[in-house]
């Protein structure tokens, strides 16, 4: 079954394996996108359900009822913020459809506080392959930006 992955959010897109944090870039934890964001609110990528979302609200992961798995997370060492410049909007255990807002969060306060404001969007589905639609260049929430066969 193919799956596609809207962007979450507008900005500039590009392969993960340029992450400036080498836990993603080296694929650790799965592969997928990052994107430079021009917006500060995260839409779902996918119709699904939320499954994890940190306490610092920097990291959602959603899964689909056709068993895929997107970790959504929202900067670069972030944690350490602990949740200060971020308001959420779902819980977890929440349905959600592409487009649900699922968080807000401050890019200026995020880079004003030397952290990276990065949205790294990764596939966490075993046994998959990611077609990658979109790299390095512009797009806008809700574009597709990549296939998933699961």
């Amino acid at each position: 079954m193919e799956i596609i992955v809207k962007a979450p959010v507008s900005g500039y897109i590009q392969d993960i394996t340029t992450c400036s944090d080498s836990v993603f870039a080296e694929k650790m934890l799965g592969d997928g996108i990052i994107i430079k964001p021009s917006s500060d609110s995260v839409l779902s990528p996918i119709t699904g359900k939320i499954t994890q979302f940190s306490d610092t609200k920097h990291a959602i992961t959603i899964q689909s009822d056709d068993g895929l798995t997107i970790l959504l997370h929202i900067g670069i060492d972030t944690v350490e913020l602990k949740g200060e410049g971020f308001s959420s909007s779902v819980v977890v255990g929440q349905d959600v459809k592409v487009g649900d807002l699922l968080l807000d969060f401050d890019r200026s306060q995020i880079s004003e506080r030397g952290y990276e404001d990065t949205v790294i969007l990764i596939n966490l589905t075993a046994d998959s392959s990611i077609s990658k639609l979109q790299l390095e260049n512009d797009v806008s929430v809700k574009n597709d930006i990549l296939k998933i066969t699961v």
